[in-house]
């Protein structure tokens, strides 16, 4: 029986925001079906920001390293002479091929954790998960259980990719070591993000690459999608809703009808009620969504009759505004989840 290591080095474009100490070291284990999996951020991204009085520094994360582990029945067959005199690695080059694609899954499974965890809970934008077709999956750098390099007979190839600069947007946070259990769970199990997260993701990206059309559409989209799952979901407040709907003879009721009236009526409090600026933002975010959608138009008319235009201030406040509803809904959730069953 031998210990085989599968490296792969993975470069990420944007780069990942942390605030941690210069010397600590950001290494986490974890295992997923017969691997042992070491996930290794390394802050390899250019400049850093140290606030007075403050020993940890703002960083970027560029490159990962994913050691992935398991132990195998058999060594790699040695390296043959052929009459000629040349080394024969036909079979040793099978030998590992027939393992290379078992390792590239694990350690894409365990990236594709790592990677949600970053654009779901540290809310980092342009980020999207591996397909496993990248480069840096077609041939990683092997080990034997004494970290001795092996060579597996298997082209090399080298990736190299475009690193962008950035800054923290929107809502966007630093990983610090107060997210490494939350990490460290994530790498563990899965996330399944909610509807209107991925939405939400896709709409920040959309802002941050200038196009704002779509990220209004995605944005409007993840409230939708929020705020009837609260209302509509399993479990749920539907019965009363629909008592409400049927009382104003609106069956077809809008989502921020559902916000003040239909809520008031079921939770004693609207969203209205408990953030009045919020809501107005979340009114102009879906008065603007329709001019997009029907018109292709990036303007909204404000109860005044006054056509306004988006810009970056707008964005970012509307972003802001449907982060505060989304926290209401969570709450509301909560409310409704802690109720007793009726009998």
């Amino acid at each position: 029986m031998s210990r085989l290591t599968a490296i792969y080095e993975v470069e990420i474009s944007r780069g990942l925001r942390v605030k941690r100490a210069e010397s600590e070291e950001l290494n986490y284990q974890t295992r997923t079906g017969d691997f042992d999996v070491n996930v290794v951020l390394l802050c390899n991204g250019g400049g850093s920001f140290k606030a007075k009085n403050d020993q940890h520094e703002t960083r970027l994360i560029k490159k990962i390293h994913l050691r992935v582990m398991r132990d195998e029945e058999s060594e790699p067959p040695p390296f043959l002479v052929n009459e000629a005199g040349g080394r024969d690695i036909s079979e040793r080059r099978e030998w590992f091929d027939g393992r290379r694609d078992e390792y590239k899954r694990a350690a894409l499974k365990i990236l594709n954790r790592l990677i949600r965890f970053f654009k779901f809970r540290m809310k980092s934008p342009n980020l999207h998960e591996f397909i496993g077709h990248e480069e840096c999956f077609k041939n990683p750098k092997w080990e034997d259980e004494n970290g001795g390099s092996l060579y597996s007979g298997i082209l090399e190839l080298t990736v190299v990719m475009i690193s962008l600069p950035g800054s923290r947007l929107l809502s966007e946070r630093d990983f610090t070591a107060e997210d490494d259990l939350n990490l460290k769970e994530c790498l563990a199990a899965d996330i399944e993000p909610e509807t209107f997260e991925e939405f939400l993701s896709d709409a920040q990206t959309s802002i941050l690459s200038g196009k704002w059309r779509r990220a209004i559409l995605e944005m409007a989209i993840a409230c939708e999608v929020a705020v009837k799952q609260l209302f509509f979901g399993e479990g749920t407040i539907a019965p009363s809703v629909f008592e409400y709907m049927e009382d104003k003879r609106r069956l077809r009721v809008k989502v921020i009808e559902l916000l003040d009236g239909a809520a008031k009526h079921t939770f004693g409090e609207s969203f209205k009620d408990a953030n009045l600026t919020a809501f107005q933002d979340i009114d102009l975010l879906f008065r603007c969504r329709n001019k997009v959608a029907h018109k292709g138009e990036l303007t909204y008319r404000h109860d005044s009759g006054i056509q306004d235009s988006v810009n970056q201030e707008t964005l970012e406040r509307w972003w802001a505004s449907t982060e505060e509803l989304i926290v209401w809904i969570s709450n509301a959730k909560t409310a409704v989840q802690g109720e007793p069953e009726a009998e």
